[in-house]
């Protein structure tokens, strides 16, 4: 009897990991059928800075730089932050993909949600078996966590490759507690501190974890105290927690000192206003994401939402008593037996929203991004408290069957709403064409979607939406460049020079003014004006790629083969498989003719020339008087292309070669007394 009472035991367990094992399967199905139609979509926002124009993660010999210098983060200065563990993962995208795919690094993105899935499966249950132990736990944590990947709002991060800094700092902080609660040589040695510092390295908000500790040791304490008396248990648990979590509050303190003073790029800036109407904000702000987890409509990846500017204005109470409720609610669970983790899920959400919704003023009041982490405690307090209210009123099994109904269809309505907002990050224009919709007074917005605009030359209606842009932000010198760039692509190249100079002068810091009114430079035939332009691109952002591969062509059509070589070495040593770096550093041109004769190049530099790509051309007939010394013809014509680039200095001695090799050259005396005017 005992035999096949153990038999059927057997039995049971093993249909009921099948069954559990059924449903894994089939929530990793709603993630992957969420997240099908992502791969394409295009770099957004920062991705532009961190990823796309960012010549560090360009190869894996950088990875030791990651670690040194903050300044590899981003090629712009100010959002320059110290992620090491972010750049690794994005070099080793670059690596895999060969290049900028970004359907590589979508799937990078996903790969890495999939594991912090799996990951956060265990922590829901490990809470909750602390907690009450029971075999329905098993699918509560599993439900939370496809709750948590599939929802809608987590598609503002998903999208956003630079944002896997959310994703990786989230991991590590909830590997620190999964260790924490490990062996106890793992706490004895300090090792569950170790997650914390990568997830600290990927994103500062990982450091949340000393305060969460404190917050759980002393929940839990106060549950598995067998002392009586409320006051002396409290006094015990809260001198526990405070012994427990010490060693996490210095190894916090310690890397906030590392991240934010002792590496910190020196040009780096949040961008916020004052703290005081940024916190009366942030009170709408709480309520506003409390009200996007329940009701994810309205996502929109760049706000309009300005600061507040009263402490009675109506949305600063409505959010004041939200925060009293959810202050009230999580006393009340406190002293809960089987009611604490719902505490301690509205501490997590809490604590997680205090680095960028608190008194620390940021650039945005609101971003959507921002609550991955806060809605990792949501959901673990949301999906035990739905539970325990069922327990508690006893239903019967036809509800529960109905409240299983309702949860499949909840992560149903999620995967579809993921699918259709994924929808809308597909392109540059679709996605600013919503944000401008839902955020209309956003001057950024309405730039973005303007660039997107005339990147497929539809002129007149990006230069509608940067004039509304303008009455949003007529201080705006990033949107002055864009405005630059338009007016030289319709041909008012005297507009464009006045947009390019303006954002000049509103920041001169700012090396997005100096790269694209140098490439406007040159293509005026001002080159010789471009190359200090370049040069402060290059010491204000050392990340920047093209300005580096501007200048080191600029230097090599004048024939400072000394500057070439100095700029090619640097440019090699970031990125050791780039062929153009590598044939300057060589002593070669990157401009190739077949057959490498002097005819060939001769006739390169003729066809560049004719195409209006002089500084090729110019490269071109280098090659060929390198093959031909004495050659008038190309004498003259490098002399004539050094002009039209407004290297006139430097065309001077060639076209007077030119002439002195053949006194009868009449176009070479012709384009010598042309440069000869040009310089006086």
């Amino acid at each position: 009897m005992t035999r096949q009472l153990a038999i059927r035991r057997q039995r049971g367990a093993a249909k009921g990991l099948a069954a559990f094992a059924l449903c894994c399967g089939l929530c990793i199905g709603l993630l992957l059928a969420a997240y099908s139609n992502f791969f394409r979509n295009a770099f957004h926002f920062d991705d532009s800075h961190v990823v796309v124009n960012n010549v560090y993660i360009r190869s894996l010999r950088n990875v030791p730089l990651f670690f040194e210098d903050a300044r590899t983060f981003s090629s712009q200065p100010r959002n320059a932050t110290y992620r090491p563990i972010v750049s690794v993962s994005l070099a080793v995208d670059y690596w895999l993909a060969g290049g900028l795919s970004s359907a590589v690094f979508h799937a990078s993105q996903l790969v890495q949600l999939l594991i912090f899935g799996a990951v956060l499966v265990w922590f829901y249950w490990r809470v909750m078996e602390r907690c009450h132990p029971g075999p329905s736990n098993k699918y509560l944590a599993l439900f939370g966590a496809t709750l948590f990947c599939v929802h809608t709002a987590n598609t503002e991060t998903m999208n956003l490759m630079h944002a896997r800094s959310e994703i990786l700092s989230a991991l590590g902080l909830i590997l620190g507690f999964l260790a924490y609660w490990g062996a106890s040589w793992l706490r004895r040695s300090f090792f569950y501190l170790v997650p914390i510092a990568f997830g600290a390295l990927a994103k500062l908000p990982a450091l949340i974890f000393a305060p969460l500790l404190l917050v759980w040791v002393f929940l839990e304490g106060q549950h598995s105290s067998e002392n009586a008396d409320a006051r002396s248990r409290a006094t015990g648990t809260g001198r526990e927690a405070a012994i427990a979590a010490a060693p996490a509050f210095v190894a916090g303190l310690f890397l906030y000192w590392l991240i934010e003073r002792a590496m910190k790029a020196p040009d780096v800036t949040y961008g916020g206003g004052d703290a005081f109407h940024y916190a009366l904000t942030q009170t709408w702000v709480w309520l506003e994401y409390l009200r996007l987890f329940f009701l994810p409509v309205g996502l929109t990846a760049d706000t309009d939402l300005a600061l507040f500017t009263s402490w009675y204005d109506t949305r600063v109470v409505a959010g004041l008593v939200f925060i009293v409720l959810l202050a009230v609610l999580a006393w009340r669970c406190a002293s809960s037996r089987t009611g604490w983790p719902i505490t301690f899920g509205l501490a997590w959400f809490a604590l997680g929203l205090m680095p960028t919704s608190s008194v620390l003023p940021l650039a945005e009041p609101m971003n959507e991004h921002r609550v991955f982490l806060p809605y990792i405690g949501l959901i673990l307090a949301v999906v035990w408290g739905a539970w325990l209210s069922l327990a508690r009123w006893r239903v019967g099994a036809a509800a529960r069957r109905m409240a299983v109904v309702f949860c499949a269809l909840l992560l149903v309505g999620h995967t579809i709403g993921t699918h259709a907002r994924n929808e809308t990050w597909r392109t540059g224009e679709s996605l600013w064409a919503d944000v401008t919709q839902k955020s209309p007074r956003n001057g950024r917005a309405w730039m973005n979607y303007g660039l997107a605009l005339m990147e497929r030359a539809d002129y007149p209606r990006a230069k509608v939406c940067f004039e509304r842009a303008l009455e949003l932000t007529p201080q705006y010198s990033i949107l002055e460049v864009n405005m630059g760039i338009l007016a030289g692509a319709t041909g008012d190249q005297k507009a464009a020079e006045a947009h390019f100079q303006r954002a000049l002068r509103l920041d001169p810091r700012e090396p997005a003014g100096h790269s694209y009114f140098a490439r406007w430079l040159i293509g005026q035939g001002r080159a010789s004006e471009a190359v200090p332009h370049l040069e402060d691109v290059i010491r204000l952002s050392p990340a920047d790629e093209h300005a580096r591969r501007m200048l080191m062509d600029l230097r090599a059509v004048q024939g400072d083969q000394e500057s070439v070589r100095r700029i090619a070495y640097d440019y090699v040593a970031l990125m050791p498989a780039d062929d153009r770096a590598r044939a300057y550093l060589a002593g070669k041109t990157p401009v190739l003719a077949t057959p490498a004769d002097y005819d060939a190049y001769f006739a390169k530099g003729l066809a560049l020339g004719s195409q209006g790509s002089y500084v090729e051309s110019a490269l071109a007939y280098r090659e060929a008087l390198r093959l031909n010394p004495r050659s008038a013809d190309a004498l003259n014509n490098l002399g004539w292309t050094l002009g039209k680039l407004g290297f006139y200095r430097e065309a001077l001695p060639y076209l007077a070669a030119a002439v002195a090799a053949r006194p009868d050259f009449e176009l070479a005396r012709n384009n010598l007394a042309w440069v000869k005017n040009r310089t006086h």
